[in-house]
Order: C-alpha cells, then sequence, then structure tokens
C-alpha cells in the first residue's frame, strides 16, 4: 500500500488544529510536486517556523483565496513570484510584501556581476619594468606591424 503526501498532509490537518486567528506573520513559497508540470504552495508561519498549510496550486486566484482565510496577516514574506503578489495583493492589501533573503541575496549578486563586468576592462595591462622586457615588446610589435602590411 502506498501513501501519497497529500495524504499524510491531510491526515495532519485533521489532527493539528491551527489557530488561524494568531498567525500574522507568515512566509509563501511554491515547491514542484512534478517538475515543469505540478506546482504547490506552502505557508509557513515566521515565529514558530512550522507548516501552517499547503495547497496543491500557485496559482494567483487560489492562493488569494487561500490567504483570505487568514484574516491577520500583517507581514507575508515571498519570492519575486508575480502571482504571489498578486494574491497578496487581492487578499490582503494592507500586508507588508517582503521579499525572502534567498532571491534577496541572488539578485544582489547578479546585479554586482554586472557592474564589476562594466568597470574591469577587457585586458590588463602590465607595465614593463625591465629594459630586456621592453626590447622584447618592441620586437614583437615591430613583427606584427609587418605582418599586417604583408
Amino acid at each position: 500500500m502506498s501513501i501519497r503526501k497529500s495524504s499524510i498532509c491531510n491526515y495532519l490537518k485533521k489532527t493539528f488544529k491551527i489557530d488561524k486567528e494568531k498567525i500574522t506573520h507568515i512566509c509563501i513559497d511554491d515547491f514542484a510536486t512534478k517538475k515543469r508540470h505540478t506546482y504547490g504552495t506552502i505557508m509557513i508561519d515566521i515565529n514558530t517556523r512550522c507548516i501552517v498549510d499547503i495547497l496543491d496550486s500557485r496559482d494567483a486566484k487560489d492562493v488569494a483565496t487561500w490567504l483570505k482565510a487568514y484574516a491577520n496577516l500583517k507581514v507575508i514574506v515571498r519570492d519575486g513570484s508575480i502571482s504571489f503578489k498578486a494574491a497578496i495583493d487581492i487578499s490582503h492589501p494592507k500586508a507588508i510584501q517582503v521579499n525572502d533573503r534567498f532571491h534577496m541575496l541572488k539578485n544582489l549578486i547578479k546585479a554586482l556581476k554586472k557592474a564589476i563586468q562594466r568597470l574591469i576592462v577587457g585586458r590588463i595591462e602590465i607595465p614593463l619594468t625591465s629594459e630586456e622586457a621592453k626590447q622584447r615588446y618592441m620586437y614583437l610589435t615591430e613583427l606584427t606591424r609587418k605582418r599586417k602590411n604583408t
């Protein structure tokens, strides 16, 4: 006999009663049940760090309906998902939306890489210090010029 994840979640929902009125700070994130095909959404209480609920969808309408069941939400941590933003705007327009740490760092690193790549020149010139190095440089530049003229 096989037991699916949803069966376990449904059992846990019936076993442990969560007082929806006490939950004010949550984190929502999506997860793949079948990558590139089926996704769900998980809600975690930030204060207790416990899973509050799991939804079998990440669609904005479904998430908005789901969030409306939690009337006292004040702070919602989320990733950069447009559908999550829309769902929160619909269900809790006065709630504070916060980007999660992982995605903030990811976006910061991406922006810093771009900025550094723009600042650093494509080639680095090393100054010639010895007379012998200067002579080799002059010889190589002269050979290059001769080849271009030929």
